[in-house]
């Protein structure tokens, strides 16, 4: 018996970063997004795919006078 396993072919990584700490002030902004995609291959022919997405959203801040 073979064993058809899924395996990554794609992956996409996209990522806004902002910062600022002049003195006391701190500020952070940042978003990232991944896209994997995986294959497995029967070994009697054809193919299915899937598909993971993941999305992060960042903010700190901190206020000092």
């Amino acid at each position: 018996t073979l064993i058809s396993n899924f395996h990554r072919v794609n992956n996409r990584q996209s990522e806004v970063s902002f910062w600022w700490t002049p003195g006391p002030f701190t500020f952070a902004l940042a978003y990232n997004h991944t896209a994997t995609r995986f294959l497995r291959v029967f070994p009697a022919g054809g193919s299915e795919s899937r598909e993971n997405e993941n999305n992060k959203i960042e903010f700190i801040s901190f206020f000092s006078f």
